[in-house]
């Protein structure tokens, strides 16, 4: 579900950390844009990891990733004696890629890790069977299984860009900890 303003709701609760998670829609695989939502959550998820986790040590668990059923949802995930500083790091991340084109370098190597990835969880009969029966349920076709690869790998720093211009917005926000912590203006996105 597409939501057109952001919400934070806070839930007060004592323990030594906050829990947070953002969640936004992303194209479901019968739309266009499904294939590079899969890879931009991919780059996303690896900055989120370095900036958070092993530049600034604001969290050991900090996640960004996208689900993949017939509606999807991304979502950004961190917990942290810290939400507003891990937060404030995640959506600089976001709108780096709104706003800057994802080096060719960096796109080429997310693409073939998640390839090898995707690849490797095919490698059965049953696990093959499914992903054609997904598709073909979901409206996109059994062929789109088929296609997948090559409409990954033609994924560019443009279309990365564009589609993050587009489904990054509305968060829809749950912060579990310390409400003391927690500043509404970070995280309305």
């Amino acid at each position: 579900m597409v939501h057109a303003a952001p919400s934070l709701k806070v839930i007060e609760q004592q323990m030594p950390t906050n829990y947070f998670r953002g969640a936004f829609a992303l194209p479901g695989p019968s739309d266009p844009d499904h294939h590079t939502a899969l890879v931009m959550m991919s780059v996303l998820g690896t900055r989120v990891w370095e900036e958070v986790r092993t530049k600034r040590n604001l969290s050991y668990a900090p996640a960004a990733r996208g689900t993949n059923h017939f509606a999807n949802q991304g979502f950004l995930y961190v917990t942290t004696v810290y939400p507003d500083s891990a937060v404030r790091v995640m959506l600089g991340e976001v709108k780096r890629l709104q706003n800057e084109p994802v080096p060719a370098k960096d796109l080429k190597d997310r693409i073939t890790m998640f390839l090898t990835g995707y690849s490797l969880s095919r490698e059965t009969n049953e696990s093959q069977g499914d992903l054609l029966a997904f598709y073909e349920l979901s409206g996109a076709g059994w062929t789109a299984a088929v296609q997948l690869m090559d409409r990954l790998r033609g994924v560019s720093p443009a279309d990365i860009q564009r589609v993050a211009g587009k489904y990054f917005h509305g968060m829809q926000t749950t912060v579990i900890g310390d409400p003391k912590a927690v500043h509404k203006e970070v995280y309305e996105y």
